[in-house]
This record gives structure tokens, sequence and C-alpha cells, in this order.
């Protein structure tokens, strides 16, 4: 099994919230061998994506984490 964790440190609480609002209906349903745990203390969000489906589904889901990311970052910005 290989695991990664990520952790992004935001400048205002909101970012954080929104972003986990924004990609934690993706977690479901996910494939086998694959989990996501998705977590948020004040500004900081945790992610811990689990896999033992090789290190290229690994590498495309953190891909796809991190782009998710940055769309609700860039979406924030451009609303406030």
């Amino acid at each position: 099994m290989m695991k990664v964790h990520l952790t992004i440190n935001f400048a205002e609480d909101a970012y954080a919230g929104r972003v986990l609002e924004s990609v934690s209906p993706d977690n479901l349903p996910l494939p086998p061998g694959l989990e996501i745990e998705i977590s948020r203390n004040g500004r900081t969000l945790s992610c811990v994506i689990e896999s033992t489906r090789g290190l290229d589904s690994l590498r495309a889901t953190l891909e796809d984490l991190t782009s998710a990311i940055d769309l609700t970052l860039r979406t924030h910005e451009a609303i406030d």
C-alpha cells in the first residue's frame, strides 16, 4: 500500500472551508483499492490518500485532487 499525506495551510479559514466543501463530494464512490480522507482544522486542510492500485493511480488521484483545490481557490478569488 502507498500513502500520500498532503497538508495545506490557507491564508483564511474561509478558503479551507470552501475547498473542503468543494472536494469532499468527489471522494465517493471511490474505486476499490483507493481511500481518501480529508479533514480541516481551522485554516489547515489535511488530505491522506491510500492506494493499492499502483503508483500511476496514486499520482493521478493526487493530481485530480490538487487540480480541484486550485479550481476552487481561483473561483473563490474571482467571486470575492
